[in-house]
C-alpha cells in the first residue's frame, strides 16, 4: 500500500522514517463491551478474537 503525502518542511524528514517502517508497525487494541464480553484485534483488517477479559499489561499478553 503507497499513500500519497504532502508534508510540510518541517515534519517531511519524521514523515519519511514513518514511511520507511510502516509495513512493520502493528496495531493491537482489545475491547470489552458493556456486557462483560471482550474481543482482541490485531493487524490490518483482522478478525477480532473473543478473550476472558483486557490486560493492562501487553507484555504479558504478548507472551500467551
Amino acid at each position: 500500500m503507497h499513500c500519497h503525502r504532502n508534508p510540510v518542511p518541517a515534519n517531511a524528514g519524521m514523515v519519511d522514517r514513518f514511511d520507511a517502517v510502516r509495513e512493520q508497525i502493528k496495531v493491537r487494541a482489545c475491547y470489552c463491551s458493556i456486557f462483560e464480553e471482550c474481543w482482541t484485534v490485531e493487524g490490518p483488517q483482522a478478525q477480532p478474537q473473543p478473550v476472558k477479559d483486557c490486560l493492562t499489561n501487553w507484555t504479558v499478553w504478548r507472551q500467551r
